[in-house]
């Protein structure tokens, strides 16, 4: 049996589709400023030193990554407690 809210479940994966979207450009660009620091000299090519230069973009969350962290986790509680209560109603074993 399906619950068939086809609608509700395209607007819940597009939406969590945009937030994973978003995190992974931010994820890359901040690749991207690393890669161009070893590129150019100022990083070593060394773990520790390109660990270091991670964790200095790692810790600089824009509101833009947070609101796309949020909106994901809000669209995954969002989507099960739906489906969890539809098929409840639905009797569904």
């Amino acid at each position: 049996m399906l619950i068939k809210q086809y609608a509700r479940g395209l607007l819940i994966i597009l939406t969590t589709s945009l937030g994973v979207v978003l995190l992974t450009v931010s994820a890359t660009r901040k690749a991207l400023l690393v890669l161009e620091g070893i590129n150019s000299g100022q990083i070593a090519a060394d773990p520790a030193a390109i660990a270091a230069a991670v964790s200095r973009y790692e810790g600089s969350g824009t509101l833009v990554d947070n609101a796309a962290l949020i909106l994901v986790a809000a669209c995954w509680v969002f989507g099960t407690v739906d489906a969890y209560r539809r098929a409840d109603a639905m009797n569904l074993p």
